[in-house]
């Protein structure tokens, strides 16, 4: 019983290890994917004027000049980087949680003011 208290418990962390990365990979994913797919639309609105070189070049240069800007603007590309940053140590959070809530441990003693834990299940 012990040995799959611990199969189910380690089964659970890499389900919840495989959504907060995924979800994680997804919010970067979007980052670089919303410049691309403006490129991409820019580039086709204005190639039936221009042709298709000089109007990729055109929107190339557009999507670039609303980066700068809003780089240099205001605080978006921070704000985007902590909320990323922040999921990621929520599911460092969620695992560590996971851990102490199905892995019951006693204290055995201390030793230099520092408590020695051991697993009920060893």
């Amino acid at each position: 019983m012990k040995k799959l208290d611990m199969v189910v418990v380690w089964a659970l962390q890499f389900l919840v290890l495989l959504f907060f990365s995924f979800v994680v990979l997804l919010w970067y994913g979007c980052a670089t994917l919303i410049p691309l797919a403006m490129w991409l639309k820019l580039s086709q609105v204005i190639a039936p004027l221009t042709g298709p070189a000089v109007a990729t070049a055109l929107a190339l240069v557009m999507v670039s000049a609303v980066g700068v800007y809003l780089a240099r603007a205001s605080r978006v590309f921070d704000a985007f980087l902590e909320t990323g940053v922040e999921l990621f140590k929520l599911g460092q959070t969620s695992l560590h949680r996971i851990s102490e809530k199905m892995l019951p441990v006693t204290e055995l003693g201390t030793k230099d003011g520092h408590i020695i834990l051991e697993d009920k299940f060893s």
